[in-house]
Order: structure tokens, then sequence, then C-alpha cells
């Protein structure tokens, strides 16, 4: 019962792991930066409303234009500290102190406060206080949103950070209800003059919590301050590449489009603060903190389920651009129902502005952060992450200065311009000038999401000619339109099929859509690629289109494909419609799918006139007569008396037959034939032919391919292939095969697996490996490399030439006394090679948990052997990879000498010294790691220094797959025990390996005569 119980809570808490879309392991890290973020925005939110409200209160929301020109250079400011501060601290350091300083002026604003009356150059303190409390604030924000992102990125790798930065970017968003609601509460038990401290102890905390995380998970930051070298040359090239054309234009009305968002978001904010002043009653600046705060919790929950539950859907059900144009639309509708209903005096302007403000807030930071990864899209990736930069970190802070002047100047203007007959319908006026320009500037933001639509689809174009554009992240609205333009239009054909390929790979299923209406213009050889990607799919909605293309003069290879789609999408076909196509005279590409297609639904008699068909291709002299025929056995259902043909056919003299015959002993899962497709595979002719035809099979190709890739016996190349065979099958049970033998297989095969699982679509071969054995199972792989590299570096220096284990050499050689013999140099150079396929498996390792180029540009730097080149891949290393065992990997990869190396891998073995001949048996107990050669080398090494080996190693190894292995224990033997030679060796008399037997025989022949003499 308890049992039970514990499988049921287990079961509980990975239904909410997975209802979350995350894994157990980082469960406690993205809780943690969640509790982060969440405590410090929730401290900085209650110190922005309760600023906001003294701030109107005391000075009006006419000085507001200020705050917004001097948080502009504020916001600046503070970021190139930041940066500094990277250059000469620890990131982990940075994090925790920029947060902690964070929360040591908000105690001293409350101080600040209480100086009403005093004053410096005519100026209160508590006015200076406030103001710079409001700028702390908009620059706290900054910080702790570059803080929360910097460290998400460290804790978690590229793939983790897609599931787990939701969730604690979502963090804001609770705080926002969490603050809202309890403001009101707050003021009541504290007070507003008190608020700062409440907050700076929020601030505090989270500052604290931040710093359990950093030490924690230790190893995901560097240790080291940032490198300023690389920084200035990658800025420099930055700098350095101008855009010119198409990105061009695309780019200029993309920073457009933030601006603008930044502008209408800054007028919208000033003008609902003016009209919230003028509803300022006695007690106001409680009465406005408290209505802020409630208004901030009740907009909160609007977000959150926003954000969780509407706009990813939205964005698929309607498409980026619609999505897009949802908030500037909404604004300009709403601004002209809002002049409207204040100039018929039905609604007041507050009234208006508290609506235009919700939707401003409630949709800025949902569809509007839901959609701006996509529209960088089209950007090359190497000059995306320069152009986000300059939006996200120049542009919109340089736009809240900009627009702090334009309200300034369009103050003065209202002021010289409007009536002062009444304050209030002076200031009413004045926001419905304001409301007038919201809605210009919202229209001309819906003309710049015009503009960029329009360039967008012809980057996607140029994109996908490139094979560049993925398949993740891009409006498929647009993609399809871009698709259909690009096909109607003259152009090269190359260019043509990549964007058929391209959508292929995006929307197979509705692929058709797109290509069934344009068939008739395509040239040939494309219609023949739309007919066999819609085939994939067929669908009955596209049979007219293809029904009228059938009915004009088409290449052989078109018609084929052509009447296989009508077969397939008729409810009713008309068979004798496809009789006429069974005449010699007929292409027999086309005579052979019309005899497949009868075969299929045809009655007795027909199906017995396609088989008469089919039986003479098969049977024909023309080897073109033979191929068809054979491809056209894999589209008819049943095999029938054709089967007979089959053995015959796979000793036909036409390489083309052979394979055909595969791909047919596939497509109608003829099981007794699957030995053949394993046959094939060990040919080079038809390797490539009997592989897809495995494939095809999918998961009942699975038991073959597992047998074959186990048997030890095979050569790695076969085998090499049948672990190849199970990452293009790709399905889950394909994948469990391959992520089982990841744990339990070494050296070239595991190897040969990571290189697989790696190359496997859309990375599902990386997810499938991390959701079976988890990052912490991945770690322990490499630490099982480093170890074992580790045992390598021992035997490197235990088998040095200076050891001396040649002071005296074997009898009759001419080796000087104490020099490395050739089988000494031969197992050091094949350590050294068991040293690098080590570090290699090492680097494919870590693309399982890091961004593929990080890895592979780290790995690229460090082999180039160059110390500065290799400094550099360390530096990158140091600050991707946060395994635990970092320090070890890292010192290991540096160029330190073998001894240093063995020391930093203190923490994962202890390294005793051995006597070359200890280590020599040491590393044969460890023959399960060992490549084949390595192992023959320990035994050639051993019969020339005439070291003994233990009964168990020799035998052991006597009976191993590889030939030369067995001739190097023999060899050893010959020296080491020649009478216990003498009894093994009419066992292996029979060796498959002929070298082998030929050295049995010799042996034989040499040893016998020895006794007789």
């Amino acid at each position: 019962m308890e049992n039970l119980q514990i499988s049921s809570s287990g079961g509980v808490r990975q239904g909410v792991l997975r209802s979350l879309n995350l894994r157990s392991e980082e469960v406690e890290r993205t809780v943690l930066m969640f509790l982060v973020y969440t405590l410090t925005s929730v401290g900085l939110i209650w110190l922005e409303l309760s600023t906001v409200g003294l701030f109107l209160d005391e000075y009006g929301a006419d000085k507001m234009p200020w705050i917004y020109i001097a948080s502009a250079f504020i916001g600046s400011g503070l970021g190139f500290v930041y940066s500094w501060m990277q250059k000469i601290l620890p990131l982990r350091r940075v994090i925790v102190i920029v947060l902690a300083m964070m929360s040591v002026p908000l105690f001293m604003f409350r101080f600040g406060i209480g100086y009403e009356n005093t004053k410096i150059a005519g100026i209160s303190i508590a006015f200076i206080t406030i103001f710079l409390m409001w700028l702390w604030v908009e620059a706290c924000y900054v910080l702790n949103d570059l803080n929360t992102s910097i460290t998400s990125n460290q804790l978690f790798n590229i793939r983790e950070i897609k599931r787990t930065y939701p969730l604690v970017s979502s963090g804001y968003l609770v705080a926002g209800v969490v603050s809202g609601f309890s403001l009101p509460v707050l003021l009541y038990v504290v007070g507003l003059k008190n608020v700062t401290l409440i907050s700076g102890f929020m601030v505090a905390v989270g500052s604290v919590l931040l710093y359990y995380l950093t030490e924690k998970y230790s190893q995901a930051f560097p240790e080291t301050a940032r490198w300023t070298d690389d920084d200035e040359d990658d800025n420099q090239e930055f700098t350095a590449r101008k855009l010119t054309g198409p990105l061009q234009k695309y780019a200029i009305p993309l920073v457009s489009f933030f601006v603008l968002a930044e502008v209408l978001y800054v007028l919208v904010d000033f003008q609902f603060y003016s009209q919230l002043e003028l509803q300022n009653p006695e007690d106001g600046a409680s009465w406005i903190a408290s209505f802020l705060g409630l208004y901030e919790g009740i907009q909160g929950v609007f977000q959150v389920g926003t954000q969780w539950f509407a706009s990813s859907r939205l964005v698929e059900r309607i498409g980026v651009f619609v999505t897009a144009m949802i908030l500037p639309a909404g604004i300009a509708i709403l601004g002209v129902l809002t002049l409207g209903a204040s100039l018929g005096q039905f609604v007041s302007v507050f009234i208006g502005l508290v609506v235009l403000r919700f939707l401003d807030e409630l949709l800025h930071y949902t569809l509007l952060e839901t959609i701006s990864p996509v529209l960088f899209q089209p950007i090359p990736d190497n000059i995306r992450s320069g152009i986000q930069t300059m939006v996200n970190g120049v542009a919109e802070p340089f736009t809240t200065g900009v627009t702090g002047v334009g309200i300034l100047i369009l103050l003065w203007i209202t002021d010289k311009i409007l009536p002062h007959e009444s304050e209030s319908l002076f200031h009413d006026h004045q926001s419905l000038v304001f409301i007038g320009a919201i809605v210009l500037l919202s229209l001309v933001w819906l003309f710049a999401v015009w503009l960029i639509r329009s360039q967008y689809v012809g980057l996607l174009v140029k994109s996908a000619e490139r094979g560049r554009l993925g398949v993740s992240d891009v409006d498929l609205r647009a993609l399809k339109r871009a698709v259909v333009e690009t096909l109607e239009q003259p152009g090269a054909e190359a260019d043509k099929r990549s964007c058929i390929e391209l959508l292929t790979q995006i929307d197979p299923k509705n692929v058709g859509e797109v290509l069934a209406p344009i068939l008739d213009s395509l040239p040939p050889s494309l219609q023949r690629q739309s007919l066999e990607t819609m085939l994939q799919h067929p669908n009955p909605a596209y049979l007219e289109a293809v029904r009228n293309l059938s009915q004009q003069p088409l290449p052989p290879e078109v018609l084929a494909l052509a009447l296989r789609y009508i077969w397939l999408t008729e409810t009713e076909p008309n068979i004798d419609s496809l009789r006429p196509y069974l005449q010699p005279t007929v292409d027999p590409v086309v005579r052979g799918t019309a005899a497949a297609l009868i075969m299929r639904r045809g009655d007795r008699q027909q199906k017995a006139e396609a088989t008469n068909t089919l039986r003479q291709m098969l049977a024909h002299k023309q080897e073109r007569e033979r191929v068809m025929g054979t491809r056209a056995l894999g589209e008819a259902d049943y095999l029938q008396g054709l089967r007979l043909h089959i053995p015959n056919l796979l000793q036909d003299e036409s390489l083309r037959v052979r394979c055909a015959l595969l791909e047919v002993i596939a497509a109608t899962h003829s099981e007794e034939y699957y030995p053949s497709l394993v046959r094939g595979l060990g040919y080079k002719s038809t390797r490539e032919a009997a592989l897809g035809a495995i494939v095809k099979l999918h998961n009942d190709a699975i038991p073959l391919l597992v047998d074959l890739a186990e048997d030890i016996h095979k050569s790695d190349l076969v085998r090499l292939q049948a672990w190849t065979a199970l990452g293009q099958i790709g399905t889950v049970e394909a994948i469990d095969i391959l992520s089982g033998n990841l744990i339990t297989t070494w050296g070239t095969t595991r190897r040969n697996i990571l290189r697989i699982l790696l190359k496997m679509p859309s990375e599902t071969g990386i997810e499938g490996v991390l959701d079976r054995i988890g990052r912490s199972g991945v770690e322990t792989l490499i630490e099982q490399e480093l170890m074992f590299i580790g045992q390598i570096y021992a035997a490197l220096v235990d088998l040095s030439p200076t050891a001396g284990y040649l002071r005296f050499p074997a009898a009759g050689t001419n080796i000087p006394n104490g020099s490395p013999t050739d089988a000494a140099q031969l197992l050091q150079r094949a350590l050294a090679g068991l040293e690098s396929d080590a570090k290699e498996r090492c680097f494919l390792l870590m693309k399982f948990l890091y961004p593929l180029d990080a890895v592979q540009a780290a790995a690229f730097n460090i082999a180039s052997g160059q110390p500065s080149l290799v400094a550099r891949g360390l530096e990158i290393l140091d600050n991707t990879v946060d395994i635990s065992s970092k320090r070890s990997l890292i010192n290991l990869l540096d160029q330190h000498s073998e001894r240093e190396k063995l020391n930093n891998l203190s923490e994962l073995m202890v390294y005793k010294p051995l006597s070359p001949s200890d280590r020599l048996r040491r590393l044969l107990e460890l023959r399960h790691f060992l490549s084949d050669w390595t192992l023959a080398c320990c035994f050639h090494l051993a019969r020339e220094a005439r070291w003994s080996l233990t009964a168990q190693q020799t035998l052991v190894c006597l009976r191993h797959p590889t030939g030369f292995v067995r001739e190097a224990v023999l060899a050893y033997l010959k020296i080491a025990s020649p009478r216990a030679l003498v009894e093994l060796l009419p066992r292996l008399q029979n060796d498959p390996d002929h070298l082998v037997s030929a050295q049995v025989g010799e042996m034989m022949a040499e040893l016998g005569a020895g006794g007789r003499r």
C-alpha cells in the first residue's frame, strides 16, 4: 500500500511537470529564479506605485517628461557600469552585487522624503529624493530584467531555457498581481512614506536568495572576469558590418516598429498620469497609490491569463502580422472613440485613457513580447543578436528620452494655443491633442507593420533559397504566400525547388494547398517534385487539379505520379481507364504503375492481366523494363504469383534491379527476405538502397538492426550502418535503443551513436536522450570519459620511455639499453589516439547540453594547438559549461603535461604510480574500454619487454573478434609460454581470419619441428 502511494505521488509529480513542460532536474533552479524575480519585482512595483503617488500629488504630471529624459541617460549609464563590472569581477559576484546595491538606496530614500522644508539651491530635498526615486525605479527595472536574463542564460542551457524562461519571466506578471492587490493593505499598515523600506527589504531578500542560488550552482558561472579583448574584437566586427539591400529595407521598418511602440507607450503613460492627477482628492498621494495598486492587480490578472493561455495560440491561429496589428489598431480605434465620446461629453477623458492604457499595458507585455523574436527571425544569425541589442538596448531608451523632449515641446505649444478659461477644461483639451497625436502615430505604426510584412516575405524566400531558414519561429501564412509568389514568378528552378522543400519540411500535411493550384504552370521537374510531396499525404480536395494535369501531355514520370495520386484519392476509381496503359507501347514507368494500381483494387480478371504485364516486364531483356517492373511490385498490395521472381531478381546482373528489389521487400513487408536487406548493408553497391529500405520498415526493422549492431563479429562499418538506420527511423522505440546503448557501449560505438543522435532532425535525438537519462545522466557520461582519460594519462606517465622499463632489453634484440622500442612507441601513439577520441566524445556529449555552435567553436580552437586559440576555446567553455566537473574538464583540455593533468583530475580519480608491468596489466583489465589496436600494442609490448600477463587476460583476448589482436596474443604466448601455446594451437587451426590461421600453421610447424629435434 505504501509503495502504491509513493507511485501515485510520483505519477502526480510527473504529471505536474509535464503540464509545466519541465524536467525534474530543472525544477529547483526554475523555482529559485522565479522567486528571485518575483520578490524583487514585487518590491520594485510597490516602490514605483508609491513614488508615482507622491510625485503626482506634490509636483504634478507636467514634470514627468524630465523623468523620461533623465531615465534614458540613467539606463544607458547603468548598462555601461554593468558591462564594466563584468570585466573586473566574476559574473556570479556581479549579479549578486548589482541586486544588493539596488536595495541600498531604497532604505536611504526614506530619510530624504522627510526633509520637505529643507532646500538646496532653492529645491527641497524631498523633491530631489522623489525625483531620484522615480529614476532609480526605472533604472532598477532595467537592471533587474538584465540580471534575470543573464542569470537564466547561465543556469540553463539553450534547450532548457526554452522551457524554463517563460515560467521565470512570468514572475513579473505574478508580482504585478500580488503587489497590486496588497499595496492598499500595505499603505494602511505602514503608511505611504515607509513603503520604500519594505520595498528595499524585498529586493534585499531577493539578493540573498540569488546569492544562495549562485553558490549552489557555482559551476554554472565562469570563475574569471570577462575577457575584454574578445569583446572589443566582436564589437568591431559588428560595427564594421553594414546592412545593405533587402536587409536594410527590412531593418529600417523593424526598428521603426519598436521605436513607435515605445513612443506610444510613453505618450499613453504620460496622459494617463496627467488625468489621474486631476482626479486627485484631498488624501492625494495615498489615494493615487491605492488606485494604482488595484489597477495593477486587475491588469496583472489579465496579463497572466493572456500570456499563459492566449498569446501563443493567437499567433498560431491568425499569424504574426495580424497579431502585430492588434495593438496599434486597438489604440487607434480606442483613441478615436475617446475623442468622440469626450467631445460629445458621453465619457470623461479619464475613463477613455484608463481603457487605453489598460489595452496598451496588456498587449505590450504579452502579444508584443511573443512576436518580437519572430520579427527578428529572417535576419541572418551572425547579425541578429547585434540588431536586437541595438533595438532593445539603444533605440528604446533613446526613444524614451526623445519622446520626453517631444512632450515638453507639445506642452509648451498647447499652453500657448489653447484657451485657459477653466483649468480642468484646458487639461481636457490638452489631453485630446495628445490623444489625437497618439491616433496618428498608431496609424504610422500600422504602416510600419505593413512594410515589415512585405519585406519579411522577400527575406523568407531568400532565406529558403540559401537553405538558411529554420523550421521554427516563422509565420506560416507569410511563408506560404512567399512560396506561391516565388513559384509563379520567373526565376531559377533551383530556388523554386528549395522553396518547395522548405514548405514540405514545415507543413507537409497541407503542402497541396499551395502546390495543387499551380501544378499546370510548373516545369516538369517541379511537377514531379510537387506530386511526390503531395503523395506523402494524399488529399481528395486536390483531386481535380491533379486530374486536369493528367489530361495534358506529360513526361512518363509525372504521368505515373498523377495516376497514382488520382487512384489513391478517388473514392470509386475507374479501373478501365487504366487498362490502355498496359499496352507494350506505353512507357514502362507508366505501364508498371498502372499494373500495380490495378492489382490493388481490380477484379480477378483485371489482376490477372496486370500480373501478366508485370511478369513480362520482370523477364524482359532490357534493364529499364526490369527496373520499372520491379519498382511496380512495391506499389502492389500483394505480390501473389510474382513472389516467385524475387530469388532470381536478387541475383540479377543489374545493380539497379537489385536495389529496386530491396525497396520492394520493405514496401511489401516480405519478412522471409529481410536477411537480404541486412546483407545489402555489407556491400558498397547496395548499401544506400538497403539502408533506405530498412528505414521504411520503421519499428519492424528494429530487432534486425539491434542484432546486427550488437554483433561484435561484424565489421565496424556494417554495425555503423545499423546504428544509422535506427537513427533515421527515429521512432520512440528506436531512440530508446540508441539511448540505452549510449550508456552501455564505449569507444567507437558510443561515438557513432552520439553523432547519430545529434544529427536527428529537430533535435529529437537530443531531447530523447535528455528525456530518458536526463542532464545528470549526460554529466555522468562526461565524467566517465574524464576518468578514462585519467587512466590513459596514468599509462602514459608510467609507461613513458623515461620510466626505464627497457633497461634490460630482450635477448636477441639490438635495442640500446633504456631506449623506446617500436612496440612502446606504437602503444604511446595508440594511447594518444584514445585520449583524442575520448575528448571528442566529451565535446559530443556537451552538445546535448549546450549550444552546438559554442561547443564546436571551443573544440575547433582547442584542437588548433596555438596558445592564443586554445585560450579562446577554454574561455568559451568556461562561459558555456556548468557541469560539476567543469574545472577538471578545462584543466584537462589546457596545454599541461600528463602528470599535471593527472593532478587536476584528483576529484575524479586517485593516481597511484605503478611499475610499467603492473600498469600494463592494469590497462588490460580495462580492455573493454580500449581500442582493438591499443589492445594489440599492449601484447606486443609485453612480448618485447618480457612481462608476464595473467592467464585470464591472455585467454580472453585470444578469443577477441579482431584478427590482429589474436595475432598479437599468439606472438606473446610464443615468448611467454610456449608450452601453453602448443596446447592451444590445435584449437585455432580453423580461425576465420586467414592471417591468424596462417600464423597458427607456421607456429605449429615450428614448434613441432622443435619438439622433434
